[in-house]
């Protein structure tokens, strides 16, 4: 995911910093991490590790030397709510000021603002037609 922190390191977005509505993360949420990790190393060549950066189980999936997404486990209670799916992030500026305009336009707050420890702000939202996107603001 891109942070500031990790900018120098990851270069994602194309080496650049990414702006204010640019598409900055891709995660995949699975319940079976195996054959997702098999599936996509075997079709794209993605490598992929374990990361240590967060309490949550978490992996993170790689083409060459650029980080590209992460994979996140759908537990069992999670998935009375949720199937698999990829979740994309897009950068915003100031994610408290994206959540207001989210509730201005009739969207609606999956996920409230959240820390990743380090890194920065993320939230979930589903727009007027119920589709589901991420926020996502670097530290």
């Amino acid at each position: 995911m891109y942070s500031d922190v990790n900018y120098k390191s990851t270069e994602l977005a194309m080496n650049e910093k990414p702006k204010h509505g640019d598409f900055c993360w891709n995660e995949i949420w699975t319940g079976d991490e195996n054959k997702t990790k098999k599936f996509y190393t075997e079709i794209f060549g993605w490598r992929w590790e374990e990361s240590n950066q967060s309490s949550v189980p978490y992996t993170m999936f790689s083409n060459g030397d650029k980080e590209i997404g992460g994979l996140m486990p759908i537990t069992s209670e999670i998935a009375q709510h949720m199937s698999p799916h990829w979740k994309i992030y897009v950068y915003v500026d100031d994610v408290k000021a994206a959540i207001e305009k989210v509730k201005n336009l009739g969207g609606e707050i999956i996920v409230p603002e959240t820390e990743v420890k380090n890194m920065g702000y993320f939230a979930v939202i589903k727009d007027p037609a119920d589709a589901y996107i991420a926020l996502w603001q670097s530290v």
